[in-house]
């Protein structure tokens, strides 16, 4: 296959920007979107379930969870490059603490509170009016509740909103990784890695520290977002900060996607297989050392970063351009991400009660909260310029440039990476 071109080092273009970064984003977050959405119609327990569930919807699901918050946090790390190239260490904290952990904290103060109203409406667990269940909410979540030293704290605290505060505290503690990174020494790792992904499947060698982390740490930390998918995600990160530091990480991507992807589908189809005539799930849900959860975590380890590849390879070839719409829809990645959870819960407490089709309910759950969340984006960006800072964007004032609002948003959209 003829070797295509995919970018020059950002050292030497440090302006340019990468389109495919922007649309892989906003894919990512409708995948986000789609896993919680088929959570309520899975077999296992949820915030919000459906009378009626799905097996198949379940496994749909599970398979989007093993790569899509992987992805988020790759172009997390491809961020935080482009981010560093233009800003000290301290103007990064303060525009990731802005940018991140403002919109975490508002969310859980304001925004999950009303989401597990209507949870625990839904599951029976309160009854009462609104105004009954904050201060009882807060007293259970706040002060009888016993803290540890665990990041796995951030998801009852914020619920889908612990992504950003993760998203902070992996950005700020990689500080050290990623100056050494942009260091002489750091230089010359990235070009000797740079060198073995020029060989054939070279790229792929990356993904077996994925599954070693998982297969050593998650029989010792098995609960969600705590220390072994810390270090999971982090490493992740790492590696979204070097494929954008050598343009020879693109290209190879780009030559080995399709190979990619079958090797993520020969794989799923192995990991269904077992699930289906083993005991996956317990190895799920209680893992250990042993074969199969080995095999469970490699199989999972070759899922996610063959899906990397893939995505960083088809964004790198079909998606590295400019669109009209581009750059409503990257802003709107953030108030996105925020509303849309709230939203969907909403939309689906009274949906789930209608006599009406698994497929149906699903489509016009989607529907309605794509328009309502993507409106109220709209509003905030353009009509309620105040809120931006809530929601993780850059204060803009339409005095400047003339008045050209517009050019304002523009500018703000390319200085928040």
């Amino acid at each position: 296959m003829e070797k295509t071109e995919i970018a020059e080092p950002l050292e030497v273009i440090a302006k340019k920007r990468y389109y495919y970064i922007d649309w892989l984003r906003i894919i990512g977050s409708i995948n986000v979107f789609l896993y919680h959405l088929l959570r309520i119609f899975d077999v296992y327990p949820y915030t919000l379930k459906n009378k009626e569930t799905c097996a198949s919807v379940g496994i749909v699901a599970f398979l989007l969870h093993i790569w899509n918050i992987p992805l988020v946090f790759f172009l997390a790390g491809a961020t935080c490059k482009f981010s560093l190239l233009k800003r000290t260490k301290l103007q990064y904290v303060t525009e990731r603490f802005k940018r991140l952990f403002i919109p975490f904290m508002v969310g859980a103060l304001v925004l999950v509170p009303l989401q597990r109203y209507v949870e625990y409406l839904n599951q029976g667990k309160f009854i009462g009016t609104l105004s009954e269940f904050i201060p009882w909410y807060f007293a259970q979540q706040y002060l009888f509740t016993k803290y540890t030293f665990d990041p796995f704290w951030l998801l009852p605290i914020g619920e889908h909103l612990w992504f950003l505060a993760a998203l902070f505290i992996l950005s700020s503690v990689g500080i050290p990784v990623f100056t050494y990174l942009s260091k002489e020494t750091g230089k010359k790792l990235i070009e000797q890695l740079a060198c073995v992904v020029e060989k054939p499947g070279g790229i792929f060698i990356f993904g077996i520290a994925l599954a070693v982390i998982r297969i050593m740490l998650q029989p010792i930390y098995p609960a969600y977002s705590s220390w072994c998918d810390f270090t999971f995600w982090s490493l992740i990160m790492i590696y979204g900060y070097i494929m954008v530091s050598d343009h020879r990480f693109a290209q190879s991507a780009n030559r080995n996607k399709y190979l990619s992807l079958l090797i993520a589908i020969v794989s799923i189809t192995i990991l269904l297989i077992c699930l289906a005539l083993g005991d996956f799930m317990h190895w799920i849900l209680y893992p250990d050392y042993s074969a199969g959860a080995i095999l469970y975590h490699t199989l999972g380890g070759i899922i996610t970063w063959s899906m990397l590849v893939f995505f960083l390879g088809m964004g790198t070839e079909y998606l590295d351009k400019g669109h009209k719409l581009l750059p409503m829809l990257s802003e709107a990645v953030m108030p996105f991400y925020v509303l849309n959870f709230n939203i969907m819960m909403l939309i689906g407490y009274y949906v789930v009660e209608w006599e009406l089709p698994l497929t149906v309910k699903i489509l016009l759950i989607i529907l309605f909260t794509l328009s309502i969340v993507y409106s109220l984006s709209y509003l905030i960006m353009s009509g309620l310029p105040w809120l931006r800072p809530i929601f993780g964007m850059r204060s803009i004032k339409k005095k400047a440039y003339g008045g050209n609002y517009n050019k304002v948003r523009s500018k703000a959209i390319n200085d928040c990476r």
